[in-house]
């Protein structure tokens, strides 16, 4: 290793170059900020791994061990076949990872030419949808290859990076390290200068507000309730030939999901030379009082009892080491609106409704009595100031966007995207007629395909626009669920020609994806979508999302967790 030029900066004890010349087999190679290597593994490891490949943020000299070594801070890349994607990926894409390390300049096995091809033409790169440009170069990008999206190993996801976060910003700066550095720095409680307010995981509360903690952290004095199961009902088989497939009980609502999180009020916040912790006030919802299961279920979700208990939340560490409540489980803070007679409660519902995190208190709940009073003069006027204080956000208003519903059905899965005010149902592809004409009805707007989708796309592909098929660049939001047969467990035929059929829709639904270039696009399938074929489906499905441009990400739902209507 060579230094080029004089230092340019020296700070917490390393010294910052411009340039590092390296001799790499009989050639020299000059390397700065901004260029990408090959590093080989260390010792330990075995010599079947392959070299990592990373971009130099910094080039530096430092004391490590007693030596001067010459060294750079570098930002891992990911190769495609080590992503959830396998071998289904581009062998000359490259990814991204939010992590980055100190390397020794000397195990720098080759320096790499990867180039950042990110989409800067949008409305060009919708055009070219379904056409040959559409397909990136065999040598599009650097000799090695070329990267646009970062990956994110831990959700299997992979996002557009931030341009600004990504630039080279200079000798010893790099956004990672900070990002790091101020992760740690919140993970300390502080309490503010005027002795009512602390700070949590990064985040001001403060005395009066109403916040928000994990589920099970504070304990009620009212046992949890459990869940009741029902027995199947014995049936005649010969009549009803499928009840076999129902499971041998039924369980009620609330089985195996995650509890909602609790709420407190910050009542106060001490800090003496020996201990510091925060006194909140307990808040109960209906499931948490000595209300039956079957009565607490029928009360709204987002109301709340107050209640004369308080407890005490601690640091951290000292959570820990005493078995305490840990302040560390402060989720957020909420809203909390007082109702002072029944005839409010339609428009409290409403209002929690219209935006997030919101929620109503009607009463005082009193757990060892086991009753419920009305609230006190005082209660309705400190949740009136903390409102004042800290007004509930409003959700900002967000256009609509032209939806093409493909599989549609009557509209299931469209349906709650139009009334969270997302889609605007434009165009609906359903082949079976009955559904088409539920759909057509439900959403008069709409222009609803009664036909095959193949068909379909073949004529938008050749240029018709009879029947107002939809041109590139005006399909917005793209959704479906292309039937699961193939896939679902309860299937007992998935193997089957017309199971197998089915399936291929897939690749028409990809298609659409294609040809169209939305720009946002949902695929709805059952979870052993998944686990089909050891996961290549999944696979495929994310690799040619990946390989058209978009950001792409994976996510379970439980419908159960989401318990809205």
């Amino acid at each position: 290793v060579r230094w080029t030029g004089e230092p340019i900066k020296t700070k917490n004890r390393r010294t910052y170059y411009e340039m590092a010349t390296l001799k790499l087999g009989p050639r020299e190679k000059n390397v700065v900020p901004g260029a990408c290597l090959l590093i080989t593994p260390d010792e330990e490891e075995h010599q079947s791994v392959p070299h990592y490949p990373c971009r130099v943020l910094s080039l530096f000299t430092m004391n490590w061990q007693g030596k001067l070594r010459n060294m750079a801070h570098v930002q891992w890349f990911a190769r495609g076949e080590n992503t959830i994607l396998g071998r289904t990926s581009d062998p000359r894409e490259w990814f991204l990872v939010e992590e980055c390390e100190d390397v020794f300049l000397e195990s720098v096995s080759r320096i790499l030419d990867i180039e950042y091809l990110p989409v800067e033409d949008f409305a060009k790169w919708r055009k070219q949808g379904g056409t040959r440009a559409a397909i990136m170069k065999e040598d599009a990008g650097g000799k090695d290859g070329w990267w646009r999206l970062l990956y994110q190993p831990e959700f299997g996801r992979f996002p557009f990076p931030d341009k600004d976060t990504i630039k080279i910003k200079g000798p010893g700066e790099c956004y990672l390290c900070d990002k790091r550095n101020k992760a740690n720095e919140d993970r300390n409680e502080i309490v503010g200068e005027d002795g009512k307010s602390v700070r949590i995981q990064g985040s001001w509360y403060y005395v009066g507000q109403l916040l928000m903690v994990t589920d099970a952290t504070i304990p009620f004095k009212i046992p949890a309730k459990v869940s009741k199961s029902y027995p199947k009902a014995k049936v005649d088989s010969k009549m009803y030939p499928e009840h076999w497939r129902k499971p041998a009980a039924y369980e009620s609502d609330h089985v195996d999901t995650w509890q909602p999180f609790q709420i407190v009020r910050l009542e106060q916040v001490v800090k003496t030379r020996k201990e510091f912790f925060i006194r909140v006030r307990k808040l109960y919802r209906p499931h948490d009082t000595h209300l039956s299961h079957e009565e607490a279920r029928t009360k709204p979700y987002s109301l709340l009892h107050w209640s004369e208990e308080i407890v005490r939340m601690y640091p951290r560490e000292v959570a820990a080491r005493n078995n305490k409540i840990s302040m560390d489980e402060v989720v957020g803070n909420c809203y909390v609106k007082p109702m002072e007679n029944s005839s409010e409660e339609d428009e409290l519902i409403k209002w929690t409704d219209n935006g997030e995190d919101r929620f109503y208190v009607d009463k005082l709940y009193n757990a060892d009595r086991k009753t419920f009073e009305p609230l006190q003069a005082h209660v309705i006027k400190e949740l009136r100031q903390a409102l004042n204080l800290w007004p509930a956000p409003v959700l900002e208003e967000v256009s609509a966007l032209n939806t093409m519903d493909i599989f549609a059905g009557c509209g299931g899965l469209s349906t709650g995207l139009g009334q969270a005010g997302v889609a605007k149902h434009k165009w609906a592809i359903e082949f079976w007629k009955p559904s088409a004409d539920a759909y057509r009805k439900n959403n008069p707007g709409a222009k609803v395909y009664n036909q095959e989708c193949n068909g379909l796309l073949k004529q938008a592909m050749d240029g018709s626009e009879s029947d107002g098929i939809p041109k590139k660049g005006e399909v917005d939001l793209l959704v479906g669920g292309p039937p699961c047969q193939g896939f679902s467990l309860l299937n007992n035929f998935k193997d089957r020609e017309y199971s197998k059929f089915k399936n291929s829709l897939i690749a028409t639904y990809l298609s659409y994806c294609d040809f169209f270039r939305p720009k946002f696009f949902i695929l709805e399938n059952v979870r052993n979508l998944v686990q089909n074929e050891n996961g290549m489906v999944l696979k495929l499905i994310m690799a040619s999302l990946v390989k058209m441009g978009y950001s792409v990400g994976k996510f379970k739902y439980d419908s159960r967790m989401y318990p809205r209507f």
